[in-house]
């Protein structure tokens, strides 16, 4: 299966070659602004020299990943400028479309026509647009979850174990991910998961002086241990775009201790209701599809640090949700997921207005979204269930209506004495 089967007459690879070309041209035209490709080239130059990788930041922010990305970041800074930027950029979009191909080959419940699959990457598109023109990572986690996901629905445990370890190494809030699936497969995952994560905790180790590593670890985990639960009571405009935010915005936020204990109560929920339908025996394909939605459900409205471009994470699922549901959900779901769409498309447009991207994060349209997202896929599910049950009482039924056939009657003949 490929995704585009005649690219000459899809529009689908028009829109995706304008927009690698503009992400990958704007930098070049705006040197320094909006560009996450600095972080990462100084990154690797810093740990090149054996210095501090950590707290120098730039004018967007400061490096606060691990040091196995540090050390990637190496042959990064090893190019000239204007092909870091460019070769950064195309590996991000290319990890994520590698991803989501496999999520759709391998994991996804229904397989989409040709014409589902290009609405999909339609709808992708402007919701990729933010986190590839600044230089995030989160195309790349995206990704990597979405690969991730893809291994254990086709059994290969070895490569879903190493890249949830890689995903959990970028960034750490993917072991939510790891966390549910260790609940459904316990004898498949965790220690292949372990074993993933501490090699490639090591692999620093043989790129630079123990010493030197072992003290960007030390740096790294204080940086992890770092309070920023302020930030959930900044202006609207500046705090984390998470269910917090939503509350406030309706004015019924909880306290912090409150909030963390919603945000324990939530996990908790997430992987219940994953052992709940691995219990009953759900098809696989839509128990990982359950497992995608209330990992990344969790992540967007609970996480530790949820900002506008971790959206990124959730955006494949809300596209491929928006595309499903308008196919098979019932009119309530299609139009929340119509709506959920249309506000994430919103987001997109607003930042070409003046104080359009104030405007937005002020109003919680983010986590709004995917609320409504969560809240279609619920109904979806409720209304396929139901039909289940229905249908399968139907059966029953014409089972004990259906009359017994009368038993055949085997006439035997007396045999004919022998004369």
């Amino acid at each position: 299966m490929i995704l585009i089967k005649d690219p000459r007459r899809s529009l689908v690879v028009w829109v995706w070659a304008a927009l690698l070309l503009g992400v990958c041209v704007r930098p070049l035209l705006q040197p320094g602004r909006s560009d996450l490709t600095l972080l990462w080239t100084q990154t690797g130059r810093l740990w090149w020299n054996s210095a501090t990788p950590y707290h120098t930041g730039n004018d967007f922010e400061s490096f606060r990943y691990s040091p196995l990305l540090a050390a990637a970041c190496v042959p990064l800074a090893a190019l000239p400028p204007w092909m870091a930027t460019i070769s950064w950029r195309l590996l991000s979009a290319a990890v994520l479309l590698f991803g989501l191909r496999a999520w759709l080959i391998h994991a996804t419940p229904d397989q989409f026509s040709r014409r589902q699959t290009e609405w999909l990457l339609l709808l992708l598109a402007p919701l990729s647009l933010g986190c590839l023109n600044n230089g995030q990572a989160n195309a790349i986690l995206a990704g990597l979850l979405l690969l991730s996901l893809a291994a254990v629905a086709a059994a290969h445990w070895n490569q879903a174990a190493c890249w949830l370890a890689l995903a959990t190494w970028l960034k750490v809030y993917p072991l939510a991910l790891a966390l549910i699936l260790f609940t459904l497969y316990p004898r498949k995952l965790p220690l292949r998961y372990l074993l993933a994560l501490l090699f490639l905790g090591l692999v620093p180790f043989a790129l630079q002086s123990p010493g030197y590593v072992a003290e960007q670890y030390t740096i790294w985990f204080d940086l992890l241990d770092d309070n920023e639960s302020h930030r959930r009571f900044l202006p609207f405009d500046k705090a984390y775009r998470d269910l917090l935010l939503l509350l406030r915005v309706w004015q019924i936020a909880p306290s912090v201790v409150g909030y963390t204990l919603l945000q324990l109560l939530g996990g908790m929920a997430a992987a219940g209701l994953c052992w709940w339908a691995k219990w009953h025996n759900v098809a696989e394909r839509h128990l990982l599809l359950l497992v995608a939605v209330a990992s990344l459900g969790w992540m967007m409205l609970l996480g530790p640090a949820t900002e506008s471009n971790t959206y990124m994470l959730f955006a494949p699922l809300a596209c491929w949700l928006t595309v499903w549901m308008h196919r098979r959900g019932p009119t309530a779901s299609r139009y929340l997921a119509g709506q959920a769409m249309g506000l994430l498309l919103l987001c997109v447009v607003s930042v070409a207005v003046p104080a359009g991207r104030t405007l937005y994060h002020a109003a919680g349209l983010q986590p709004l979204a995917v609320l409504l997202l969560l809240l279609a896929y619920g109904l979806t599910w409720t209304d396929s269930e139901s039909k289940r049950r229905l249908q399968l009482v139907a059966l029953m039924r014409q089972a004990r209506l259906k009359p017994l056939a009368p038993p055949m009657l085997q006439l035997s003949l007396p045999a004919e004495k022998s004369t």
